[in-house]
């Protein structure tokens, strides 16, 4: 025993090495079944050091471990074809937060410092009702949890802090529900032994592995664009318009709404290449869950200059497509607003591109500047750098060019006003 049998990945040297320059950071540990089986993953928040565990509170926490499960990572290469288990507050088991993830694929935990009330017990409810597995995490047996016992699938009982006889009486009383035991904090073969004979089902825990980091360079992100667009989403009058140009003023948001609609997770059987198809997909309110768990992580921002810039371009991009008489304005917006990614990363673009499904047209835009859109992105640049050979696209007079250049200005300070 000791070692846990997995077809996942382990994190590889460049994922170390990425460590001093990421932001995104994600701990998982192995649950093992009876056979030494992986069957799951316990996603864990991680500061900025591997290694290091971060003590912010629950909310924050786990709203980290949502968000980049679900915009900054590849699932499958956290998690492979796996479980994951992820720890939830009282709070965000109440605002439907779980409702953005995939009922087949996590297994919500219920934290033991949470207050049992009618409310909590309600969303429990709820949440298995709708197919979502529940554990209960470091468990202790007292009255008021019997209601969440009986909605969940799995208790976690910390076997370091019970004493044997404890650990003995516990699993005597939850043997009378349907449940699975899992033993957390297991630390040596002789541990591993007693609670095999005890009938635990699943394990974690030292013996067999530490927690581990994966990492990744991720988009930074204002807060504040974040703040204004739940605000917007908060409002009655809140129209898919109003949505679609909240989101497509801020790069970083619209790069984690199109690689969260095309992850693996919403599973669809096209892909969604523009911000207006994607806001019409998912709807004011899944929106507004989003943007909550966007604002509960928490990120960092890059120069100003930068998201003007991306602003600029998008917009001169699309008015290019406008004057020219081009239908599909919107991938030229995505064109413009994408085109400074590899800047906001440090990151080549092709390697930032390569987990979005974007049409073919707009990749080779990005990394080679062919096609329409890369024409159109090649005479924005121009602008930029006064390049006036190249500050051309189609049969867009120059003097129109000017003028587009000109509003774009003015439109993308007035977007960044409040950024």
């Amino acid at each position: 025993m000791g070692v846990a049998v997995d077809e996942t990945k382990e994190s590889t040297d460049k994922d170390a090495a990425k460590v001093e320059v990421a932001k995104s950071l994600i701990g998982r540990q192995p649950i093992l079944d009876r056979f030494g089986r992986v069957r799951a993953y316990e996603l864990l928040f991680r500061g900025d050091l591997p290694n290091e565990r971060a003590d912010f509170d629950g909310n924050h926490a786990t709203a980290n471990v949502i968000a980049n499960a679900l915009t900054e990572f590849d699932f499958e290469d956290v998690v492979g074809p796996h479980q994951a288990f992820i720890n939830f507050t009282e709070e965000l088991l109440q605002n439907d937060i779980a409702l953005l993830l995939p009922k087949e694929r996590v297994v919500l935990e219920i934290l033991e410092n949470v207050n049992v009330t009618k409310k909590l017990v309600q969303a429990a409810v709820a949440l298995a009702d709708k197919g979502y597995h529940i554990a209960l995490d470091d468990f202790i047996f007292e009255p008021q949890w019997e209601p969440l016992i009986v909605v969940a699938g799995t208790v976690k009982l910390d076997v370091m802090a019970l004493s044997h006889a404890e650990v003995e009486e516990h699993v005597k009383t939850l043997r009378r529900y349907d449940v699975r035991l899992l033993a957390e904090k297991v630390e040596s073969a002789e541990e591993h032994a007693w609670l095999m004979d005890l009938g635990f089902d699943l394990f974690q825990g030292y013996y067999y592995a530490k927690p581990n980091i994966v990492s990744r360079t991720r988009i930074p992100q204002n807060h504040l664009a974040v703040v204004r667009l739940l605000a917007a989403l908060n409002q009655k009058s809140a129209s898919i318009d109003d949505i679609e140009k909240l989101v497509s003023e801020d790069v970083s948001l619209s790069y984690r709404l199109l690689r969260y609609i095309n992850s693996a997770f919403i599973a669809l059987p096209q892909k969604v290449d523009s911000i207006r198809r994607a806001v019409i997909f998912f709807g004011i309110d899944m929106l507004r869950h989003w943007a909550s768990l966007l604002v509960m992580a928490g990120v960092d921002g890059k120069p100003k200059v930068l998201m003007e810039n991306a602003l600029v371009r998008a917009r001169m991009c699309e008015r290019l497509a406008t004057e020219a008489g081009h239908p599909d304005a919107a991938s030229f917006f995505t064109v413009g607003l994408f085109s400074i990614l590899d800047s906001l990363l440090d990151t080549p673009m092709e390697t930032i591109l390569e987990p979005l499904p974007l049409a073919p047209e707009i990749v080779e835009a990005l990394t080679t500047g062919s096609g329409v859109y890369g024409e159109a992105l090649r005479c924005v640049a121009s602008y930029e750098t006064c390049d006036w050979a190249n500050v051309k696209f189609q049969d867009v007079d120059r003097d129109t060019i000017g003028r587009v250049y000109l509003d774009s200005i003015e439109w993308a300070f007035d977007a960044a006003g409040s950024l």
